[in-house]
């Protein structure tokens, strides 16, 4: 990049030369978030964590300033230019949020309501088995076949629902963290 960043700078500098006037204005040279480089006669207070080198009206450099370290210094990352371009405000995120939440919260109180259904069928299995030995009948293969496949079954009711309810305690962590950061990008770019 440190090429291909001299040329862009030479050409800001020769395009420099139609625009600022002589008696000693400055230009700070400023990298943005997508990476381009923008020209500006006064520094943008929100830029000046970023870095940006300072011309003279004849287009030499007079100060370099590094990038302070630390929020707002350098381009965005990836995670916050898909935030910022997925969202447009604070209520946009709660919204994609809460339907989240509700998407599983509605999965949730589905297999709630399937589980006893699962557990009614189950009992019935178990009850007809002991009810064939207490009659002294052996207990078909077919049967006991039937209650551990609705044993599984069970379980795996059980599981899912508690997996849809770390999905959710995640899905709010996740949230958070993106309604937090939007908010420290917003107040960077301001």
């Amino acid at each position: 990049m440190g090429n291909a960043w001299r040329a862009v700078v030479c050409l800001a500098l020769l395009s420099l030369t139609l625009v600022v006037q002589a008696g000693g204005r400055h230009i700070y040279v400023v990298e943005d978030d997508q990476g381009k480089v923008r020209m500006y006669d006064a520094l943008p207070p929100e830029l000046a964590d970023r870095g940006y080198k300072v011309v003279d009206e004849h287009g030499h450099v007079v100060e370099v300033v590094p990038p302070r370290r630390g929020r707002g210094a350098g381009p965005l990352s990836d995670y916050d230019r898909a935030l910022l371009a997925t969202f447009s405000s604070e209520a946009e995120i709660q919204i994609a949020r809460d339907r989240q939440l509700a998407t599983l919260e509605g999965l949730i109180r589905l297999n709630e309501r399937n589980l006893p259904l699962y557990e009614e069928n189950l009992a019935e299995l178990r009850e007809r088995a002991e009810a064939l030995e207490a009659a002294g009948r052996p207990v078909p293969e077919d049967l006991r076949e039937d209650i551990r496949r609705m044993e599984r079954q069970v379980a795996q009711r059980r599981a899912l629902i508690e997996s849809q309810r770390q999905e959710m305690a995640r899905v709010r962590a996740k949230y958070d963290e993106d309604l937090k950061r939007f908010r420290e990008l917003k107040r960077r770019v301001r």
